[in-house]
């Protein structure tokens, strides 16, 4: 279950800890600092990519209603 949007720590925080499963095959907390920072990074770019996408369906659906 993805996290809500308006929780953005918790987002993020799910997000990363999947990153770091994803590509290195181990927790958030067990990778090296550098390794974090980079993965961090990437999802706090996913957790804004995920809020624009929906604040651009809420326009949308504002707009056309």
């Amino acid at each position: 279950m993805q996290p809500k949007l308006s929780d953005y720590k918790y987002w993020i925080t799910c997000k990363a800890d999947e990153i770091a499963m994803d590509t290195y095959g181990v927790e958030f907390d067990e990778l090296d600092i550098p390794t974090q920072l980079e993965v961090f990074d990437k999802a706090s770019a996913a957790y804004a990519d995920a809020y624009a996408d929906w604040s651009s369906h809420k326009y949308e659906e504002i707009k056309g209603g």
